[in-house]
Parts: C-alpha cells; sequence; structure tokens
C-alpha cells in the first residue's frame, strides 16, 4: 500500500502537507493569537480529520485552552479556559 500525500492551505496562504496511510477530507487550521504566551503565537498550527463532523467537532475545541484546572473526585477537571486562537476549517486535497 502507498502513502497518500495531503496539502491543506491556510486562509493567509500557509501550506501544510501530510503523508499517510490514512484518508482525510478536511484540515482544522487554527491561527494563534499574538499575545496567546504559548510557542505559537502568531503562527498556524494544522489537525487534519477524515469526515467533516470531525472537523467541526475539532474546530470547536482547538484553539480553546484550560486556564484553571481543580482537583474534584479524584479527577482533574476544567473549571475555567479561553479562547487563544480562530480555527478555520479548509478541504484536504490529495496532492
Amino acid at each position: 500500500m502507498k502513502k497518500t500525500t495531503y496539502k491543506a492551505i491556510a486562509p493567509d496562504g500557509q501550506e501544510f502537507t501530510r503523508k499517510t496511510f490514512r484518508t482525510y477530507t478536511h484540515a482544522v487550521i487554527v491561527r494563534w493569537n499574538d499575545d496567546c504566551g504559548f510557542r505559537c503565537a502568531g503562527k498556524n498550527s494544522v489537525q487534519f480529520c477524515g469526515t467533516r463532523d470531525l472537523a467541526e467537532k475539532a474546530a470547536r475545541t482547538a484553539a480553546w485552552c484550560a486556564t484553571k484546572r481543580d482537583f474534584v473526585n479524584g479527577r482533574y477537571r476544567v473549571t475555567e479556559s479561553k479562547e487563544f486562537g480562530k480555527a478555520t476549517i479548509v478541504d484536504a486535497v490529495v496532492v
């Protein structure tokens, strides 16, 4: 079996590629805020997804990060979160 190369293009023109045996239809590209405080500040990151509904789910949560966690009943739970970027869904094209 041969690997397939997929390409996703961000709204600002940056291209992302991934070579894999899996099948992808969409990519979620997150443009991180300049003031987010992470290494990725001002940059794009990508997540390839196999279906539109998975891409929509990933886009809803991709740019959000936990800012506070509390240990409750033996588990950590997020009690505060903040959006640090903007997610966009684009098509993953076979190269």
